[in-house]
């Protein structure tokens, strides 16, 4: 994780918006957070620590109210806003967002109103579910990435269990874990191996006589196929011939039939071809004029209509004019007085504003008495406060003495809580030993009664042989029997060849015997399945018993090392004597406490609120003398204003008008505003309405005399064109233009019409050339129907004989098939066998070396060596080449003093400073091992802890130490208070607590952050 911005407000001391950029101290690789203590410094951690895992170091979730506690008491809200680097090698940026609020009802309540989590997806902010971008827990995070106040021994303090989880979880190493995996795989190769040997047994009477006779019986089907199929072919080639010489008499007969019906409509198509000459001649004579005369004489209609129309509207737009006229001269009177109503509105203005500047002169005069007494009850609080702090007792001393003895009431607590715990795993692994041992109890007696049920496999597969061996003479006499019915003398054996049969076999049915033979088979066959299911039954009840007393084994191991840590647990009480049961009083004590530093918490809070009071008291009796001459100076301004204003009123009568209300007046002046608006519109839309009605007027006029004009025209051109057409009706001998129009109706398409009669002659020639196409095929044969038949009938039986020989030929080759793969079924059978045994043996060997927790002990103490071995890199040199680390065969972390003959010593018995430095160098192996495990190219760590423990030496070796991750491209921050760090380190955030405005942030390269 590499931080990138980070925005707090109303969190702890921060009161107003904080907003940190990461940047130029990540691209620093070592920098610092510095300021006095209570500052504000850890709560930039905390912060981040928060919104990221939703838990704080300082706050319980459940019990500590904590969002009530953790908001600043001046805030309204609580707001966090983190967008660091993430995922692999920290290419993901992500941001985290956390507002909480202030209830405006009750100020002890305190609501989260907003957590949310986005991803930057192509320039823009995407939401997303809370993922798991750093990959490991809140716990592991404070011993790898940012260690807190209080947290940075706790790798070292930890106990061996607690430590192998640790690193468990921080480089998975549940994937060594396999005992567990083994076991089962172990179980599974052992059923696998009984289902294949089962399997095996069931082809033990498998040989291949019967493959040879299933051959015989094969090659002689074949060789009747295929006579059959010569058979077929020619009488095939035969049905076709008859079946070609019946569809060409077929399609004669229709081809006849055709002819007759054309020559029969010859006379019809003759007639239709007369209609469309004189249709055509008509239609290019007359058309053409006749739709011409049509369309004048619609014109002349149109046109009339047309004329009646304008002469209408002509009437309408005179009266419009007149209209027009007499209202604009009514608005052009009404126009020249309008200046005398804008005087009256500006009166009218002054005078409300007078009222308006009275009020404010009436107010001010009532601010000024109100101010007045508000400084003298100001004056009286201050005085009663300043009394009251002196009173104020002083409680801190009591505090802390109750403080001590709840930390002591708190330790007991947590003894007996582990001590409870340790009492009910002992009782809980005694009761599953206990269980475990009824369990094996009760497998073995059920094995010894599927062991009582089992036979001889051998006798069952013995009597199998014999009665598969009845049922296949009983087949193969049974089969002989079908050929001797058959047989004729004189005539060869279709088995043997000879043409002698003295004594040919009964022809009594075997089927019966054939019946009763299978029906025994079937049932020693079942007989051996049982007994085959009982002996599986048997092995899977011993695999049980081994792995039940695996875990018995297991689980004795686990209460030896819970008995001994029960022991060990009873030593470390932190009273005299440990009492046999637990003490009832031991929470009602705790509570007590509780409440007791409670109200000592809210009489402290009561103080500095008093004080608190105190200032903002005389702070508002200060702000009140400085409004005092304020006010005064604004009633002289306002008495001025309102005599130059009672000056500018001209027209109305100011005495009469000032009585009236503000809402008369403006109601006056906003009828007489309407008034004027009034007056201006008219005019406008009064003189624009005459002089578009005088255009449109004399527009109309002219569309008058055009209309009267085109009527005359249009009537000489139709006179002029039915003159013409009475001429040609003549000339065409036809009676009159209705004559023509009769004809024309008729609407024939000469397409159409052409098309029809071409279509009929070229039908009549295809089927005449057609008929004789057929007579010529024919060539004088005759079909014969009771011929074909017959035929048809002969190939169909040939077909039938030829399938049923086919469906013969093929079960017997699917069965010879399913006898050679059983065969090679088998053979594979055996091949797997081989291969599970081997297996098998494998995996019991892997079985027998994972027993126990030892390989995950193992890599957990190989996991520690190496993080021993790169921490002392820097614990030698910090300590001058005098100590290195180690770990005892329990994985407990030790000391070689190289000063003393490299003698081993506790850690433990390191002072402070030398335990800083131990702490630091497996805090930066840590988070070196784990940056690995990111495969990161940077990695960040933050330390708030420990430097005022180091004396001017050891600071110095380690702030050489700290220097020196720069080069190994790692990103270190620190915050103390120690100001020798602060002037070794150059690029740095400076925290100051301000009385009013709360923590405020400082960069080293900028004046200020905010």
């Amino acid at each position: 994780m590499i931080p990138v911005q980070l925005t707090i407000s109303g969190i702890y001391s921060y009161v107003q918006p904080v907003t940190i950029d990461f940047q130029p101290l990540v691209d620093a690789k070592l920098f610092g957070i510095f300021g006095p203590v209570g500052s504000g410094k850890s709560t930039i951690l905390e912060a981040i620590m928060f919104v990221l895992f939703d838990r704080t170091n300082r706050l319980n979730k459940a019990g500590d109210d904590r969002y009530y506690n953790m908001m600043n008491l001046q805030s309204r809200e609580m707001c966090i806003d983190f967008i660091f680097m993430a995922g692999h090698n920290h290419e993901n940026k992500y941001r985290f967002y956390f507002l909480a609020r202030r209830s405006s009802k009750d100020f002890q309540k305190v609501e989260v109103k907003d957590r949310s989590y986005y991803q930057w997806v192509k320039s823009d902010w995407k939401p997303l579910d809370k993922p798991d971008v750093l990959g490991m827990t809140y716990e592991n995070f404070m011993q790898t990435v940012i260690i807190p106040q209080g947290k940075f021994r706790e790798f070292i303090d930890q106990k061996p269990a607690a430590r192998t989880l640790m690193l468990k979880e921080l480089f998975h190493l549940d994937r060594f874990d396999i005992a567990s995996k083994a076991f089962h795989q172990l179980a599974v190769v052992k059923d696998q191996h009984s289902f294949v040997e089962g399997q095996l047994s069931q082809f033990e009477e498998l040989n291949k006589t019967v493959l040879k006779q299933l051959s015989k019986e094969i090659n002689t089907i074949s060789s009747d196929i295929e006579k059959n199929t010569v058979l077929e072919s020619r009488l095939t080639k035969e049905s076709n011939l008859l079946q070609l010489l019946q569809h060409i008499h077929q399609e004669l007969m229709e081809v006849s039939d055709t002819v007759s019906t054309l020559e029969s409509e010859k006379q019809f198509f003759q007639k239709k071809q007369h209609q469309l000459t004189r249709f055509l001649k008509i239609k290019e004579v007359f058309q053409d004029r006749i739709a011409k005369q049509m369309d004048l004489l619609h014109q002349a209609k149109s046109r009339k209509e047309e004329l009646m129309e304008a002469i209408s509207i002509d009437k309408q737009l005179t009266k419009e004019v007149k209209n027009a006229n007499g209202r604009w001269q009514k608005a052009q009177a009404e126009f020249t007085h309008k200046d005398q109503i804008q005087q009256q509105i500006d009166d009218l203005q002054c005078i409300l504003e007078i009222k308006d500047l009275k009020e404010q002169l009436n107010a001010t005069l009532h601010q000024k008495q109100q101010l007045d007494l508000s400084i003298e009850e100001i004056s009286r609080a201050l005085q009663a406060l300043e009394l009251d702090l002196k009173k104020t007792p002083d409680i801190e001393t009591a505090k802390q003495q109750a403080q001590s003895e709840l930390h002591q009431l708190v330790q007991l607590k947590g003894w007996w809580t582990v001590h409870m715990v340790n009492k009910k795993q002992l009782n809980s692994l005694k009761q599953e030993i206990t269980d475990t041992e009824e369990q094996i109890n009760t497998i073995v007696t059920a094995q010894d009664k599927l062991s009582s049920k089992l036979d001889d496999e051998k006798q069952i597969k013995s009597k199998i042989e014999e009665s598969q061996e009845q049922l296949r003479s009983l087949l193969v006499h049974n089969d002989w029997r079908t050929h001797a019915r058959h047989l004729e003398k004189g005539k060869p054996c279709p088995l043997c060849g000879s043409v002698d049969h003295p004594k040919p076999l009964s022809s009594k049915s075997l089927e019966p015997d054939i019946i009763a033979a299978r029906k025994q088979l079937s049932t020693l066959e079942d007989l051996l399945d049982q007994q085959r299911q009982l002996a599986q039954e048997v092995k899977i009840q011993t695999t049980k018993v081994v792995e039940k007393q695996q875990a018995l084994q297991m689980l004795g191991h686990k209460f030896e090392i819970a008995e001994a840590e029960y022991i060990r647990h009873q030593k470390t009480y932190p009273g005299e004597i440990a009492p046999s049961d637990y003490p009832v009083d031991l929470p009602q004590a705790i509570e007590q406490h509780q409440l007791q530093i409670e109200g000592y918490n809210k009489e402290l809070d009561l103080q500095r609120s008093k004080q608190e009071r105190l200032q903002e008291v005389g702070n508002q009796r200060q702000e009140l003398m400085l409004r005092l001459p304020v006010i005064i100076s604004e009633k002289e301004k306002l008495q001025g204003k309102v005599e130059q204003l009672a000056s500018m009123v001209k027209m109305l009568d100011y005495k009469v008008y000032q009585k009236k209300s503000s809402q008369q007046l403006e109601q006056m002046a906003s009828q007489l505003e309407d008034k004027i608006q009034s007056i201006d519109l008219n005019y406008k839309i009064y003189l624009d309405q005459l002089t578009k009605s005088e255009q449109k007027l004399n527009q109309h006029k002219g569309q008058l005399q055009s209309l009267e004009q085109q009527i005359t025209r249009i009537k000489v051109d139709a006179d002029r064109l039915e003159v013409d057409l009475l001429k040609d009706c003549q000339r065409e001998s036809l009676k009159g233009l209705k004559e023509v129009q009769k004809i024309l109706a008729l609407g024939l398409d000469p397409k159409v019409e052409q098309q029809e009669l071409e279509q009929y002659t070229t039908d009549l020639k295809a089927a005449k050339i057609r008929q004789q196409a057929l007579l010529k095929k024919m060539d004088g044969k005759r079909y014969h129907v009771e011929k074909h038949r017959q035929l048809t009938q002969q190939l169909e039986d040939v077909k039938l004989v030829l399938k049923q020989l086919s469906r013969n030929l093929s079960n017997k080759q699917f069965t010879l098939e399913q006898y050679q793969t059983r065969l090679k079924k088998k053979d594979t059978l055996k091949e797997d066998l081989q291969k599970l045994t081997d297996r098998r043996n494998n995996v019991q060997e892997i079985c027998n070396l994972l027993r126990g927790n030892g390989f995950i002990n193992f890599i957990s103490s190989v996991y520690l060596q190496n993080l021993c071995k790169s921490a002392n890199l820097r614990f030698t040199k910090l300590t001058g080449n005098s100590l290195s680390l180690e770990l005892s065969p329990q994985n407990e972390f030790m000391v070689r003093d190289h000063l003393n003959n490299g003698k081993l010593r506790l850690l433990k018995t390191l002072s402070g400073g030398q335990i800083f430095q131990a702490s630091l160098s497996l805090a930066l192996s840590l988070a070196e091992n784990v940056k690995d495990i990111k495969q990161a190219d940077q990695s960040f760590f933050f330390l708030d802890e420990g430097f005022g423990s180091l004396d001017r030496i050891s600071l110095q070796m380690v702030f050489e130490s700290l220097k020196a991750l720069q080069q190994e491209n790692r990103i270190v921050g620190i915050i103390s208070h120690v100001e020798d760090l602060q002037t070794e380190i150059d690029t740095f955030l400076s925290v100051e607590q301000h009385p009013e405005k709360g923590s405020l942030v400082h960069s080293s390269w900028l004046s200020s952050v905010n």
